[in-house]
């Protein structure tokens, strides 16, 4: 028997993958040196596939361990129904829709709107609130990225910036 945890975790071994060997690549450009753009997103990747190695190893062990034992329900398996399902879906698409507006409105405006989308979908109905969380945490991470990193964001909309 396959738990849904181990299910997960070759997802994430596999997306993990497509990012090391595809999406990086195709996305940064290197300078002949260790340090370029593409040094940060590749140690996430690779942290990310060497963890959920590391949890798939875990899960087959423990379901191993449990079949073993003749237990049928896995005490340490991933309890996901269609609701969960369905909201990581949702968390999904809105994060596509976050990469598409990326360039065309600037991070602040399409980052403000991820973040008013995934409070709203997550059941947040204090506007107000949320509405000042998201501002605040989008000028947070833009100064972390921009200053700390030294990372080129687009700041504002293409049709204020002349299209670039």
């Amino acid at each position: 028997m396959i738990s849904n945890r181990q299910i997960a975790s070759v997802i994430v071994i596999i997306v993990g993958f497509v990012l090391l060997f595809w999406v990086i690549p195709a996305q940064t450009t290197t300078f002949g040196d260790d340090m370029g753009p593409a040094l940060l997103p590749s140690v996430a990747a690779g942290l990310m596939v060497f963890l959920a190695v590391i949890d798939l190893v875990n899960s087959t062990v423990n379901t191993l361990r449990h079949r073993s034992s003749g237990a049928h329900v896995i005490e340490y398996d991933v309890a996901m129904r269609g609701p969960q399902f369905a909201s990581l879906f949702m968390v999904a698409i809105l994060l596509v829709l976050f990469a598409f507006a990326l360039h065309p409105l600037g991070y602040p405006l399409a980052g403000l709107a991820l973040l008013l989308a995934l409070n709203f979908f997550l059941g947040a109905r204090a506007y107000a609130r949320i509405t000042l969380l998201g501002i605040c945490t989008v000028a947070v991470v833009y100064c972390g990225m921009k200053f700390g990193f030294g990372a080129n964001l687009p700041t504002f909309p293409n049709f204020f910036s002349g299209g670039g």
